[in-house]
């Protein structure tokens, strides 16, 4: 993935998210598995509102936007 300033985290989460939604609308006994990493300053630059809006539209469940 090209890195594009301030477009690359909204990238990986927007795969991330489909890959996820892909794997739950199979149902042929798919597990789904997310390793998440605690990367410090890995958000300090996103606009945390832009994201939340981002994820909403991309069909995120709400509880898991207000999660985040």
């Amino acid at each position: 993935i090209g890195v594009r300033k301030k477009r690359l985290t909204l990238l990986v989460i927007s795969i991330l998210i489909s890959s996820v939604q892909t794997a739950w609308r199979a149902r042929l006994g798919c597990v789904v598995l997310i390793l998440s990493l605690d990367l410090a300053r890995a958000f300090n630059n996103v606009s945390h509102e832009r994201l939340l809006y981002i994820l909403r539209k991309k069909g995120l469940l709400e509880w898991i936007v207000y999660f985040i």
